[in-house]
C-alpha cells in the first residue's frame, strides 16, 4: 500500500495534463449560446473538501468552517470530464482562494488568452472568469416554474452556470465512483493527503478506456455554488454585507481585545474550534469591566477578532511573497510599487497598509493564531516534480530479478481484454534505463532458503513505474492518431469517388467533412447507409 502512496505523484503528473489550448471544444464551438463567447475558456475550477482522520494536536487548522476535519482540494477539469490538474493536502481552514494562489505559485499556468471558469469564491481575473455578484446564478433558480433571463447579466450567469456544471458533475462521479473520499481513513497524514489524486488519476484512466459512460451522464449531480448568501425573491445578497452596525475600535481598544484573548489561551478555554461561548461571555464582561464607556455587543467583539485574524493571515502571506520586506521597528510591509499593485492584485483588503499603515499586533497576534492557521505543510500539485529519489539499477541485475520484484506492481495494470499479457510481460522486464529487455533464462539459484529475500527501495518502484507510464502514454497516444488516420478527410474522399456523385455533389460532400464526426459516422457505416446519410446532409 506504501508503495502505490509513493508512485501517486508520478501518476498524477502523468494523467492529469491540461487541454490543448489551441483547440475549441466541440460542446461550445458547435453550440451557438456558448460559441463565440467562451471559445477561449479551457475549463473549470472548484474547491472540495475529504475528510480526515488527525490527531488532536495538529487537527485545528484542519478544521473547515462546518467544525469537520478536512482538507480543501482544488480540481480543474476539461469539457470531456477529465481531470487536468489537482491541488491537495491544504487544510480545511484554508480558503478556495488561498489554494488557487499556492497552485498558482507551484506550477499551475493558464495560457495568454485564455480562461477557466470559477464561482464566487474566487475573485474575477483576466485568467479566471467568476460570475456577476448580486445576481441570480443557480441553475435551479433558472428551472421549470421560475423566470427567464431578464437582463443581459442574468444570461450571462446563466451559460457559465451551466457551462461550469462540468466541474459539478466530476466531483459528484469522483465521489460516487471512489466512496472513500466521503470519509476519514486510517492511514497517515502524508497518505491521506494522496487520496484524491489517486482517485483523480483513477478515474481518467477510467475514462480514456471509455469506462464509465453511464455515470458521466449524470445530471443531476450539483452542487451549490459559492456566490453569497440567498435573499428574498431568488436575489442574491452581496458577499460582506451585514446588517449589524459596525463598531468603531481604536489602536489601544485592539490590543486590549488582543491581551484578553491572549489570557484565556491555554486549553481550559481554547479548544479545537477556538473559545466557546462561555469564553466568550467571559471575555466580554471583562473588556466592558475594563472599558465601561464602550457598549460592544459580544458580536461585535467577535468580528474585530475575526477581523484580525484575517489581517495577520493576509500580512503573514504577503510577506512570503519575493521582493516584499518587514520593518520590524514600524511594523509595516514595505515594498516597491510595481510590487504593491501586485499584492493589491492578490489580496485585494491589503491597500490599507499601503500608504505606511503600521499593523503593531502582527507578533502578538503570530503568537496566538500559529500552529491554529492552514499553512499547507501537507500541499502538493499534480505540476511539481516526482517526490521520490532515482535510484540506479545495477546493470549486471538480470531482468529476472526485476520480474520478481515488481510481478505485483505488473498485474494490477494489466489489461486482460486488451494486450494485457504483452504490457505485463513489458512491465516486468523494464530496468533502470526505461528499456523493455528480452527475458533470459535464469542461472541455477545459489541462495539457502533462509536467505532473507532483498526488496527493492521505494525510489526503485517508483522509477519502474515512471517509466512504465510513459511507455503506456505513448502507446495510447499512438492509437489515438492511427484512429485519426482512419477517419481522415483524404479516406474520405476515397469513399466518396466510389459512389459516382457529380462534381457539384462531391463538393457539397467535402464540406459536411469539416466535421470530425461527420467523417468518423461515414467511414463506420455501410455503403449505401452513407450514401442516404450524406445525401440528407447535404439536402
Amino acid at each position: 500500500m506504501n508503495n502505490f502512496f509513493n508512485i501517486v505523484p508520478a501518476l498524477s503528473k502523468h494523467f492529469l495534463k491540461p487541454p490543448n489550448p489551441a483547440r475549441v471544444h466541440l460542446k461550445i464551438r458547435n453550440n451557438p449560446r456558448f460559441f463565440p463567447y467562451f471559445q477561449n475558456c479551457l475549463g473549470a475550477i472548484d474547491g472540495t473538501h475529504v475528510p480526515m482522520n488527525i490527531t488532536g494536536d495538529i487537527a485545528t487548522p484542519f478544521r473547515n468552517r462546518k467544525a469537520t476535519l478536512s482538507q480543501n482540494v482544488m480540481v480543474v477539469c476539461d469539457f470531456d470530464l477529465n481531470f487536468t490538474f489537482i491541488s491537495c493536502g491544504w487544510e480545511g481552514s484554508a480558503t478556495d482562494a488561498r489554494v488557487l494562489r499556492s497552485a498558482i505559485r507551484k506550477g499551475f499556468r493558464v495560457p495568454e488568452g485564455k480562461f477557466y471558469l470559477v464561482d464566487g469564491g474566487y475573485a474575477n481575473t483576466k485568467f479566471f472568469l467568476a460570475p456577476y455578484r448580486g445576481v441570480r446564478y443557480h441553475l435551479k433558480e433558472f428551472g421549470h416554474g421560475h423566470r427567464a433571463p431578464q437582463n443581459y447579466q442574468e444570461l450571462f450567469n446563466h451559460r457559465h452556470a451551466v457551462i461550469r456544471n462540468h466541474i459539478e458533475r466530476d466531483l459528484g462521479i469522483l465521489k460516487k465512483r471512489f466512496p472513500i473520499l466521503k470519509v476519514g481513513t486510517h492511514h497517515t497524514i502524508q497518505n491521506q493527503v494522496k487520496l484524491p489524486a489517486a482517485a483523480a488519476v483513477l478515474h481518467n484512466i477510467i475514462r480514456m478506456h471509455k469506462g464509465g459512460v453511464a455515470m458521466s451522464t449524470m445530471t443531476n449531480v450539483r452542487r451549490s455554488p459559492r456566490l453569497g448568501t440567498q435573499g428574498n425573491g431568488g436575489v442574491t445578497k452581496k458577499r460582506g454585507t451585514s446588517s449589524k452596525a459596525r463598531a468603531s475600535w481604536k489602536a489601544d481598544l485592539e490590543k486590549a481585545l488582543v491581551d484578553l484573548l491572549h489570557e484565556h489561551n491555554t486549553p481550559q478555554y481554547r479548544g479545537q474550534n477556538g473559545w466557546s461561548t462561555d469564553v466568550w461571555n467571559r471575555i466580554t464582561k471583562k473588556f466592558h469591566d475594563n472599558h465601561p464607556y464602550k457598549n460592544y455587543t459580544k458580536g461585535q467583539i467577535q468580528d474585530k477578532e475575526k477581523e484580525l485574524k484575517r489581517e495577520y493571515k493576509m500580512l503573514k502571506e504577503a510577506r512570503q511573497q519575493s521582493g516584499v520586506s518587514w520593518n520590524e521597528k514600524r511594523c509595516m510591509v514595505e515594498a516597491d510599487p510595481e510590487l504593491w499593485d501586485n499584492l493589491i492584485i492578490s489580496f485585494p483588503k491589503i491597500g490599507k497598509f499601503r500608504s505606511n499603515k503600521a499593523f503593531p499586533l502582527f507578533d502578538a497576534l503570530g503568537e496566538l493564531y500559529d500552529g491554529h492557521l492552514a499553512e499547507g505543510n501537507y500541499n502538493f500539485t499534480s505540476t511539481e516534480p516526482t517526490q521520490h529519489t532515482q535510484v540506479e539499477v545495477n546493470p549486471e541485475v538480470s531482468s529476472v530479478e526485476a520480474t520478481h520484484s515488481h510481478h505485483d506492481i505488473g498485474e494490477t495494470l494489466v489489461d486482460d481484454t486488451q494486450g494485457g499479457m504483452q504490457e505485463a510481460s513489458m512491465m516486468e522486464n523494464i530496468v533502470g534505463n526505461g528499456e523493455a529487455q528480452p527475458t533470459v533464462p535464469a542461472a541455477p539459484s545459489t541462495s539457502t532458503e533462509n536467505e532473507p529475500k532483498k526488496h527493492r527501495s521505494n525510489g526503485d518502484i517508483a522509477a519502474i513505474m515512471e517509466k512504465y507510464i510513459e511507455i503506456k502514454t505513448k502507446q495510447v497516444e499512438s492509437k489515438q492518431i492511427a484512429n485519426m488516420d482512419e477517419y481522415s478527410i483524404m479516406n474520405c474522399v476515397a469513399r466518396l469517388n466510389t459512389m459516382g456523385l457529380s462534381q457539384e455533389e462531391k463538393v457539397k460532400a467535402l464540406q459536411v467533412f469539416k466535421n470530425a464526426d461527420n467523417r468518423e459516422l461515414f467511414i463506420c457505416v455501410d455503403m449505401d447507409t452513407a450514401l442516404m446519410w450524406l445525401q440528407g446532409e447535404m439536402a
